[in-house]
């Protein structure tokens, strides 16, 4: 809560100074959301914010179900909010694809370290590894524009419940 906190001071301060501001969201449970999605919905209809950035990063826990669930708190609390969004911590097809029908309108970005890493940190050749970033960058470049259509990834039927199985059985 505490860093819930001061991110919303910082936004609500930078705003009343006129600067641009993008606040961070990233949540664990859905109050954390509301409470956030609160300040930042308020920000955005008053035209002080346009810009979002989610971090969707998640550790100990089945990924697919964890991005299921937050795609699924994005879409029925966030995603109405008239600003961009920047998504972080994400390269998976599927995900970019669910994006696109959830934002049909293409005012999103996804960012990512995950190509960097793969070819930073392997071996080979500095060629061979440069191949492979620029490979991957037309990939993730491919999903934005909707040129590549990934398989759609089945939806779990309790993408929550599934997830907190997950933790509970990790916390055991």
């Amino acid at each position: 809560m505490v860093g819930e906190r001061l991110t919303q001071l910082w936004t609500m301060m930078g705003a009343r100074e006129g600067y641009n501001m993008v606040p961070i969201l990233s949540w664990q449970n859905r109050d954390a959301l509301r409470r956030q999605m609160d300040l930042i919905g308020s920000l955005a209809e008053a035209g002080h914010v346009n810009t979002v950035y989610i971090e969707w990063l998640s550790r100990g826990v089945n990924r697919t179900n964890w991005l299921w669930s937050r795609l699924d708190d994005f879409e029925e609390h966030l995603a109405h909010l008239p600003v961009r969004w920047i998504f972080s911590g994400i390269d998976a097809g599927w995900f970019t694809r669910e994006l696109r029908r959830v934002l049909p309108q293409n005012n999103f970005h996804t960012v990512t370290i995950w190509p960097w890493m793969r070819t930073g940190f392997a071996p080979g050749l500095t060629e061979q590894k440069s191949k492979h970033f620029r490979k991957d960058i037309a990939r993730l470049e491919g999903l934005h524009r909707g040129e590549l259509l990934p398989q759609a990834l089945p939806r779990p039927e309790d993408p929550l419940g599934a997830l907190q199985a997950d933790m509970m059985n990790d916390q055991q």
